[in-house]
């Protein structure tokens, strides 16, 4: 028995203890992140065809003009076989908005002059001033040079892109996989208050949230906090000029919302600290993800059964 006990511990002391494998820092599975980018875009383009197909593949304009005709004053010009608009509740595209463009675009190309007024509606409104016009959003500066036809349909198309990129880039931020920003993308750009309103200065004010959102991120993480400021104040300018005061205040006041509760959600993490033993990040619990953010490990589950009062002896 004296010698057994001598074998066993000798093969004990020559046996090594298992080492515990390295962590390697966090990297996310999939295609590299340029590639990641260039198809989330091209789903994005898809996505836009998909929506406008008939103006890129058939050169029809993105305006609803059958509704003009249901005035008497256009009956006589209806084409054979009207009877009533595809959609009447869409007027508001073709007697504001595409009138406003248009009086911008033959202003500029024969005057050469940005006109301010509006003579046309009753005794005369202002027409840079009315911010439904939504003349300086990046999209309408093309009126210096494209007619109001043409313009609405590369607004469509820049806003399908912008919006789906900018919701990608935003759940990828927040840990979202590849696959799953690409689903957050056609959930942006495919739902129903950016279909509905995408030919309507809403739409243009709707893509400034998941930039906003992204930026709100970047800001609560510390890291490059010049560029996130930027980024931001670019989300509030553009949902200022996109032309609905309404949903632009709604979009900034969420953001603020949204930005400071995730300031407080994240305070001792953003200051460096754990949850659970309130030490510095150099706690041996803490990883980084790759949103730059600092992850901290769950609780872990009592190894004890239930109704079971004594641990068993390791």
């Amino acid at each position: 028995q004296a010698q057994g006990a001598a074998l066993r511990a000798a093969a004990d002391g020559r046996r090594e203890p298992h080492a515990a494998p390295p962590t390697a820092p966090h990297a996310e599975p999939g295609l590299p992140r340029a590639r990641e980018l260039a198809v989330a875009a091209a789903l994005a383009v898809l996505a836009a065809v998909a929506l406008c197909w008939r103006v890129f593949l058939l050169g029809e304009v993105l305006v609803p003009a059958d509704i003009v005709f249901e005035d008497p004053a256009w009956r006589s010009v209806a084409p054979p076989g009207f009877t009533r608009p595809q959609n009447p509740l869409l007027s508001d595209q073709i007697r504001l908005f595409y009138v406003l463009h248009d009086l911008v675009f033959r202003s500029l190309a024969q005057d050469g002059e940005l006109p301010l007024w509006n003579p046309y509606a009753f005794a005369g409104q202002p027409l840079v001033g009315n911010a439904q016009s939504a003349l300086f959003f990046p999209p309408n500066l093309l009126l210096r040079w494209l007619p109001a036809s043409a313009v609405a349909g590369l607004r469509a198309l820049f806003l399908v892109i912008a919006g789906g990129v900018l919701a990608y880039l935003y759940g990828r931020r927040i840990g979202i996989s590849h696959p799953g920003g690409c689903v957050v993308l056609l959930g942006f750009v495919l739902g129903g208050p950016f279909v509905v309103w995408l030919g309507f200065p809403l739409a243009n004010v709707l893509i400034c949230l998941p930039l906003l959102l992204w930026s709100a991120e970047g800001l609560v993480s510390g890291d490059r906090p010049v560029a996130w400021t930027v980024l931001a104040a670019l989300g509030v300018g553009l949902a200022i000029v996109g032309g609905h005061p309404e949903t632009a205040f709604h979009v900034v006041a969420l953001f603020a919302v949204y930005a400071l509760a995730r300031t407080l959600t994240l305070g001792d993490r953003r200051s460096g600290r754990c949850s659970s033993c309130r030490s510095s990040t150099r706690c041996s619990r803490a990883r980084r993800s790759p949103s730059g953010t600092t992850r901290w490990p769950r609780r872990r589950r009592s190894t004890m059964r239930r109704g079971c009062r004594r641990r068993r002896p390791a």
